[in-house]
């Protein structure tokens, strides 16, 4: 008797490997997307903020994204040369030319949650203020931010712009 080369029982595992194959792939893709979307649903974005009003000069650094940032590096550039928190005091007498009253906290080391809005430095008096605003006209100013989500996503601004990096190193 001639055996038949497609057996149904054959035909039948085989389907069941293909089956289970597309199964895998198809969990793998949305194990793939399910990370995504959890790594997006604590994205923090900082921004720096400078503003200037009655209530004097401040600089802000404010969270719009939609999760907390652990802020790990924070460096102050006037005129491309760099300072720290550290030296915040030396910085603005060498701009201003005289000790300015002002309130100052650390940015650096913290944690900025979503839609936290931290002042980075206030100059409420308006004779410093207005003193910081001319001295700022005739520096360039920039404060560069590194921090991470809580997943060790990490991201720098610089110039403005927020790009990912790979650790804040």
């Amino acid at each position: 008797m001639k055996r038949a080369k497609w057996r149904p029982d054959f035909i039948v595992a085989a389907l069941a490997v293909m089956i289970g194959l597309l199964t895998m792939i198809v969990y793998i893709y949305q194990a793939r997307v399910m990370s995504r979307q959890l790594h997006a649903s604590v994205w923090p974005y900082l921004e720096v903020v400078f503003s200037q009003g009655e209530a004097g000069l401040a600089i802000y650094v404010i969270n719009k994204g939609v999760g907390p940032a652990m802020v790990r590096q924070n460096e102050i550039l006037v005129d491309g040369v760099r300072w720290t928190e550290d030296t915040i005091d030396s910085l603005l007498v060498s701009m201003v030319g005289r000790p300015i009253n002002r309130t100052f906290t650390t940015v650096q080391g913290s944690v900025v949650m979503a839609g936290e809005k931290i002042p980075f430095l206030l100059v409420p008096t308006p004779a410093d203020a207005v003193a910081l605003d001319s001295a700022f006209r005739h520096h360039r100013l920039e404060m560069r931010l590194c921090y991470c989500s809580i997943y060790d996503d990490c991201w720098r601004t610089d110039h403005g712009r927020v790009q990912p990096c790979d650790d804040c190193q």
